[in-house]
């Protein structure tokens, strides 16, 4: 079937809405329609398709494996549980919400695509990775999660200082190596807190200084540190800049 334009505002679909095939070459409307049954778009062709308000029951399923989408108005959060897996039809959802400028649903489009694809595959190194990503940096387009991570590892580090009594207070600076004898001062917990925040920024305090093990700890925090940041940097950058 082929339509120039088509206005299906407001109707109610109580089976199968059959649409396979179907080219439609100008603005169709589905506004405020409802879908008690699968809305298939199997190897049609949208040029603009107007998707705002519209109902879809538990379970219905949107079906756009092979589809050629130019311009589908549909807010992400409202056809996330009901789109069907198919990793080329998620693709083009998210150069859909691109090329209309919905970066938010951009993002949790191919957020979903990432978790969908990554629990398809089997166990292995490209799995693994998947999975770091995902708790990293949420696939690229989370900063978030790089920054909890980030204030985690403050906070671990820090309490590990505090707890193994792993930093002294130095009254001046030393050129030499630290001896436990020569600080007698136990740090607080939040000077601990403090000297990690240093540390994770690659700027340590010249008045703290580790003790024993814990100057490898301060090496490993400091390496975790710029991970991180430069993670987090990229994360928001991907986000913030378009």
């Amino acid at each position: 079937a082929r339509f120039s334009q088509a206005d299906f505002s407001s109707a109610v679909f109580r089976d199968l809405a059959l649409f396979g095939l179907t080219r439609f070459e100008d603005i169709v409307a589905f506004q405020e329609a409802r879908f008690k049954g699968d809305l298939n778009f199997k190897g049609a062709t949208i040029s603009a398709l107007l998707f705002e308000k519209a109902e879809l029951d538990k379970g219905t399923r949107i079906i756009l494996n092979d589809t050629d989408i130019s311009r589908f108005r549909a807010r992400w959060d409202e056809i996330e549980d009901h789109v069907l897996w198919e990793p080329g039809a998620y693709l083009a959802l998210v150069e859909n919400y691109r090329r209309l400028g919905w970066s938010k649903d951009e993002d949790d489009c191919y957020y979903h695509y990432r978790k969908l694809d990554q629990a398809a595959k089997k166990w292995s190194w490209s799995k693994a990775i998947d999975i770091l990503a995902w708790l990293s940096c949420g696939y690229g387009v989370r900063p978030g999660y790089a920054l909890a991570w980030s204030l985690f590892t403050i906070l671990c580090f820090g309490l590990v200082f505090w707890k193994g009594d792993g930093i002294r207070r130095s009254s001046r600076p030393l050129s030499g190596p630290a001896e436990e004898d020569s600080f007698p001062e136990r740090v607080t917990l939040r000077n601990a807190l403090f000297f990690s925040t240093m540390v994770f920024l690659s700027q340590g305090p010249i008045d703290f200084l580790p003790m024993g093990r814990h100057r490898y700890y301060v090496i490993l925090e400091g390496i975790t540190g710029w991970l991180l940041l430069a993670l987090f940097l990229v994360t928001l950058g991907r986000v913030m800049i378009r």
